[in-house]
């Protein structure tokens, strides 16, 4: 993935990312954050702010914000500024997945995995704009546990399950790549 696409919630400062490939895809992943806040949240979108990038003007945008009654604001170009809650989201996401790529020596291949891994661990994160509350904990209205959060690129064993014969090992090394538990094999 060469880009990624962020919703941030203003109340709970939670945020989502989106790996996309292109910038296009962008409507795509709006639609598909939608049916999440509407579907399975059941919370409605009251406003989107974002920039005036190609990706956002056009009419597939358009047209289902005005369906959906969202109210559309777009900051003007090079006034950073006025979109400055998302801009700094993107750069302390861009910051930590670089860090944990470079800390657990893994390619820029699974910059992916990383930007995902680094908005899961900003929303569990006390934030200052949010009396240094919890996103999650915000979002989900209840205490958010992390006893089981593990660090990314840790060195892990799982069982090999595809052994050909006897002699094979029980157990292959990879690593860890996400609380959600996928793991990196490690070719050796």
């Amino acid at each position: 993935y060469k880009f990624y696409v962020t919703f941030l919630d203003d109340f709970s400062r939670k945020c989502w990312v989106y790996p996309i490939t292109q910038k296009s895809q962008a409507y795509d992943k709006f639609i598909e954050f939608y049916k999440l806040m509407n579907n399975i949240y059941r919370l409605k979108i009251k406003t989107l702010k974002s920039d005036k990038g190609p990706e956002y003007v056009n009419s597939n945008f358009n047209n289902f914000i005005k369906d959906n009654g969202i109210q559309f604001i777009h900051s003007e170009p090079g006034a950073h500024e006025q979109n400055g809650c998302a801009e700094r989201l993107n750069q302390t996401l861009n910051n930590n997945a670089k860090t944990m790529l470079n800390w657990a020596k893994l390619p820029f291949t699974f910059w992916d995995e990383a930007i995902q891994v680094a908005a899961k661990l900003y929303n569990l994160n006390p934030h200052q704009r949010i009396n240094n509350s919890i996103p999650d904990e915000i979002f989900f209205n209840k205490p958010i546990d992390i006893s089981n959060l593990k660090v990314f690129g840790c060195k892990v064993a799982f069982l090999n399950n595809y052994k050909n014969d006897k002699y094979q090992d029980n157990a292959k090394q990879g690593k860890f790549s996400d609380t959600l538990m996928i793991l990196l094999v490690i070719a050796s």
